[in-house]
């Protein structure tokens, strides 16, 4: 799992560029730009949430921690536009991710008498988010420590197949998910060159949603990603 100690890191950077940040010599970040970007890393964590009934008969409620990391597992084509004003930067950005972040998992459960034998499978799929974006410069003017936020929504999907009463079953799913995104990072722009590099660390916290199976449900709550990544751009001068 990505540390969350990371962000809190880089978000001190930032507030510390804020500080210290002076009159930049050129306006490097200006203008808009389109790059795209990819995931050197994503972790998936959610909240599974179902009920069944125990060996007496009577209902029971469950809640089980699912989760995934996967390496190189996606990216996003990205769109932007910024100003910049002496050492401070002010913008928006707009991304469509791709890339399909996936897990399994395996359950027995009690009903009645008997058991419910259940193998599963998720998948965070494509989406796209908008966000403002602020940031401070540093150095000679072609180094930027900035922060993001913004509104978030992707495709999860779940899959389940198992044995029940004797009598197998095979469902399937997927809704949309939004919330917000928040993200960190630094980014260059060298001074002969119409281009920009940033890496970068998100959150998006997608909350919860309930997946019509068909002759089931899934509930869905707490769905989160946290990403890293790299990226380059090219700037419209």
């Amino acid at each position: 799992m990505l540390r969350q100690s990371s962000y809190v890191a880089i978000a001190a950077a930032g507030g510390l560029g804020l500080v210290f940040a002076g009159p930049a010599k050129s306006e490097f970040f200006s203008g808009p730009y389109i790059g795209v970007e990819g995931d050197l890393t994503s972790a998936v964590t959610f909240l599974d949430k179902d009920e069944g009934e125990d060996e007496d008969g009577d209902i029971v409620e469950s809640e089980n921690t699912r989760g995934a990391e996967d390496l190189l597992a996606g990216g996003s084509v990205i769109f932007g536009w910024g100003q910049q004003e002496r050492g401070f930067y002010y913008g928006l950005e707009a991304r469509y991710s791709f890339g399909d972040k996936d897990g399994e998992g395996e359950d027995t459960y009690h009903h009645g008498e008997g058991e419910v034998l259940i193998d599963s499978d998720f998948e965070l799929g494509n989406g796209h988010s908008v966000a403002a974006r602020l940031g401070s410069l540093l150095y000679d003017g072609n180094v930027m420590l900035y922060g993001s936020l913004g509104y978030v929504e992707r495709e999860f999907s779940v899959s389940a197949e198992g044995v029940e009463e004797g009598q197998e079953f095979d469902l399937d799913g997927d809704e949309d998910f939004s919330g917000y995104r928040a993200a960190v990072g630094m980014e260059y722009r060298p001074t002969n060159a119409p281009i920009r590099v940033h890496v970068e660390g998100s959150r998006s916290d997608l909350g919860g949603e309930t997946i019509d199976l068909g002759d089931d449900e899934a509930e869905i709550d707490d769905l989160v990603e946290n990403s890293f990544h790299v990226g380059v751009a090219y700037t419209f001068e």
